[in-house]
């Protein structure tokens, strides 16, 4: 099998504003080859360009409304040329990339309800904070099944992830409430202190 990379890109929300070209992520649809439409993954099989999306609902004094999304830039996406690569178990890897960062927007969301957040401005800095733990189990992921080619390590990941998103299920919700509690001299903590 060629060497499979993958590339997951963070992406800010100044690029989601545009949603044409988009999959927000769920458990009902799964990723297709017809989903990638750039050419632009040098010799590689696939790119995958997913992440993270929040964006303000409503706000007022004392509480926010998000929207969280784990997003799918179709146009960011690519796949080889050459059709006799792109088989189900490549496609199964992208996958994974995808419910990672489904994994990872739920735990965007849990922070969310878990943090006492004490002004506005500490929502984007969570945000960065959830986003540096994605990043780097995107590359652990990637590191471990050797971007797909170790089977065995694939399988393991594609179990680990689905568990995972299993275990966040509570939050699943796209929209999450984030209550304000104005404090002075405190940051992000977690309700129970920490």
């Amino acid at each position: 099998m060629k060497y499979i990379l993958i590339f997951f890109i963070i992406f800010s929300n100044l690029l989601f504003d545009s949603c044409s070209g988009n999959i927000f992520w769920s458990s009902k649809a799964k990723l297709k080859w017809s989903d990638f439409k750039s050419n632009k993954c040098g010799e590689h099989i696939a790119l995958t360009a997913s992440g993270i999306k929040y964006i303000t609902q409503s706000e007022n004094d004392t509480l926010v409304i998000l929207q969280v999304n784990a997003i799918f830039d179709k146009n960011k996406s690519a796949k080889t040329a050459n059709k006799s690569e792109l088989n189900d178990f490549c496609l199964r890897h992208e996958q994974t990339h995808f419910d990672i960062s489904e994994w990872y927007a739920r735990v965007f969301r849990k922070a969310l309800t878990d943090s006492i957040i004490t002004s506005r401005v500490e929502i984007p800095k969570l945000y960065h904070v959830i986003c540096k733990e994605f990043n780097e189990m995107q590359e652990r992921y990637d590191s471990a099944t050797n971007h797909g080619i170790n089977r065995i390590e694939q399988y393991k990941w594609n179990d680990y992830v689905t568990k995972q998103l299993s275990n966040y299920s509570s939050y699943s919700n796209t929209k999450v409430a984030v209550r304000i509690k104005r404090r002075t001299g405190m940051g992000i903590r977690n309700k129970t202190g920490d």
